[in-house]
């Protein structure tokens, strides 16, 4: 939304917003002030939305603009767009006429898919949010419905005995070196498939974790790690970094035999034919190893080995922060919640009790 008004040293000033943030254009004339505005917002793809009380502004006038701004990483656009599709009854809807009773019939056929119906109800709260803050409606009508409640299933993390068997099963395996950063270094496997040759530190024992690559809209799209946090030197073990220089000989080697340059900035971890690796081709890999090691193959996912990195880690007794670090996470809050059952606080408690209470006995 472009706001206009003339200032007192005579200039006229247009005012929009995006992401929260406010950025101020200036012209001898408010048609100039907001040509300049206007073509800004044209440059990001986006378009204006009236000033308040000049037009009623429909709820898809500001669907798009979330679904289009810049300060958002390209994988939650990817993932607002597809949720977007549930929501096209109230594109034509004037915010100003939303009600709650309308929010849930929206809401109402999701029930069934619980995690997508959440999705739903978090899109449509960031628009609601930004509508209330340009002023555009007085107040939010999701705040009288209650969010719908999801809770993601854990899967039961592998013992490290498992991880071992595992990663024996894959000796030898193109992936096997992306195997051993996820189980040994904890990365995400978005961070894992964006590492390059040059990220690795084979004399310090280390890798860089700097970006991470997401598929968006048929594309792959490389950005910034999740967190800030994300961005981070994780050192692996010496087992991981054998493995890994194996492979990057081997990727020497293929180079020079396909009369291609051999350069430190190439993936990793490539796809056949070059580019990254797409997830569900990581997780088909892990799905057979993991059969033939004779481990439950359903779960085998790349998470599963993350996940079991920081159980491992954090059931050995290394520090929430430590372990937190390791993952990127963004505090280590984060890390308790998700972890909890790995802490063993409640072990802990009960040894101290025994303690005192024997103390008191004597």
């Amino acid at each position: 939304m472009v706001t206009t008004f003339r200032r007192k040293d005579g200039r006229w000033q247009a005012t929009l917003c995006l992401g929260g943030r406010r950025k101020a254009f200036y012209g001898r004339t408010r048609q100039q002030a907001q040509a300049r505005a206007e073509e800004y917002l044209r440059t990001l793809g986006l378009r204006p939305l009236p000033e308040p009380g000049k037009a009623r502004v429909a709820f898809g006038d500001l669907l798009d603009q979330v679904l289009t701004d810049p300060t958002l990483r390209p994988r939650t656009i990817e993932d607002y767009r597809r949720t977007a599709r549930h929501l096209e009854g109230l594109r034509p809807v004037r915010l100003d006429r939303i009600t709650p009773y309308a929010l849930a019939a929206v809401l109402h056929p999701l029930r069934s898919r619980p995690r997508l119906a959440l999705k739903a109800y978090q899109l449509l709260s960031r628009v609601l949010r930004q509508a209330v803050r340009l002023g555009l409606v007085g107040s939010n009508p999701l705040e009288g419905l209650e969010r719908p409640r999801y809770r993601p299933e854990r899967p039961r993390p592998w013992a490290p005995e498992q991880v071992a068997a595992f990663l024996q099963q894959a000796r030898g395996h193109p992936m096997e070196g992306l195997f051993w950063v996820l189980a040994t270094g904890g990365l995400r496997i978005s961070e894992a498939t964006a590492l390059r040759w040059c990220d690795f530190n084979f004399q310090a024992g280390t890798v860089r974790v700097e970006r991470a690559v997401h598929r968006v809209g048929g594309a792959w799209v490389f950005c910034p790690p999740k967190t800030r946090a994300g961005h981070r030197v994780v050192h692996l073990p010496a087992q991981a970094l054998e493995v890994l220089k194996r492979a990057r000989v081997a990727a020497i080697q293929q180079a020079l035999a396909s009369g291609r340059p051999w350069q430190e900035e190439d993936l990793a971890f490539q796809a056949f034919g070059g580019g990254p690796l797409h997830r569900r081709a990581v997780q088909r890999a892990m799905r057979l190893m993991a059969k033939r090691a004779g481990l439950p193959a359903e779960g085998a996912r790349p998470h599963l080995l993350r996940h079991g990195h920081a159980s491992t880690l954090l059931s050995s007794g290394l520090g929430l922060a430590e372990v937190s670090r390791r993952l990127g996470h963004a505090s280590p809050a984060i890390t308790a919640s998700v972890y909890s059952h790995a802490l063993g606080e409640d072990r802990r408690a009960a040894r101290v009790l025994e303690r005192l209470l024997a103390e008191g006995r004597r």
